[in-house]
């Protein structure tokens, strides 16, 4: 599961860059933004780092663990469908699987290309 929590940051940075160059505006993420950003950025962060944090010397300690009523957890561990008590990977790749159909239904840009009207690409 460690790259599950990279991919799925991945696909928000994606989204983020997507959107900063004004693609996929007719494209409905809120699926994806119901996520906790940050909760996926400290676990990609976290996992990659489980070595520092099994010992002590991890950068953000206090978020290492999570208490919730129900479980605790630490950024390590996957209980259920949940990535280190934060992400549900289960509700993550539905919400991805559906948006996916919907990405490519949009246009694929071409930057213009600059010379002769008549210049062909090679």
């Amino acid at each position: 599961m460690p790259l599950f929590a990279i991919a799925a940051h991945k696909v928000i940075e994606h989204k983020d860059w997507v959107l900063g160059f004004g693609l996929c505006k007719n494209v409905d993420f809120s699926e994806i933004d119901a996520f906790s950003v940050r909760d996926i950025r400290d676990l990609r962060n976290m996992r990659e780092h489980q070595k520092d944090y099994f010992s002590g010397e991890g950068v953000v300690a206090d978020r290492w663990r999570i208490e919730m009523p129900e479980y605790s957890a630490d950024a390590s561990s996957v209980v259920g469908t949940m990535i280190g008590g934060r992400l549900n990977y289960a509700a993550f790749g539905a919400a991805a699987a559906r948006l996916l159909p919907r990405l490519l239904d949009e246009p694929v840009p071409f930057p213009q290309r600059q010379g002769p009207a008549n210049s062909q690409v090679r």
